[in-house]
């Protein structure tokens, strides 16, 4: 009996099969691991805007005094600049900051929540689907 040289097999041989599986695997856990990695850096990236808003209400480069706490919105007093400033979310922009003028501290916020507790403020943030609540200590306004 004479083979026919002429014949090509068609497919995947079972090592072929193996070998693609395999790069598919290392792609998936490659994927995988930068999604995972990107992730750890927007909360550490959350993290530490958070506490550079609590830095800066509790710095002397402002000398905050607490006027009022609304759940919505801080009411603080500048020694050093002699103004008032409110604190609150700006919900047509997604953003907490300062008035008057316009000073952004955190984008992309879909709720912020104030609360006194003793002599601490108290501030519950969701930004980017991401939860934080903070302390801060501003003292309160004295009498003038």
């Amino acid at each position: 009996m004479k083979l026919d040289k002429s014949y090509k097999k068609s497919g995947f041989t079972l090592m072929e099969a193996v070998l693609a599986m395999m790069i598919m695997f290392l792609i998936v856990n490659l994927a995988v691991l930068l999604i995972k990695s990107a992730q750890n850096k927007a909360q550490q990236n959350f993290n530490m805007k958070i506490t550079e808003v609590v830095q800066d209400l509790e710095s002397p480069k402002h000398a905050f005094e607490l006027v009022e706490v609304r759940s919505d919105q801080l009411t603080l007093y500048s020694k050093t600049e002699e103004k008032r400033y409110y604190l609150g979310s700006y919900v047509n922009h997604d953003m907490l900051r300062y008035t008057p003028g316009h000073m952004p501290l955190v984008l992309g916020v879909q709720h912020v929540f104030f609360k006194k507790e003793r002599n601490l403020i108290q501030i519950k943030l969701v930004s980017n689907g991401k939860k934080s609540i903070s302390y801060v200590y501003i003292p309160p306004q004295k009498k003038r």
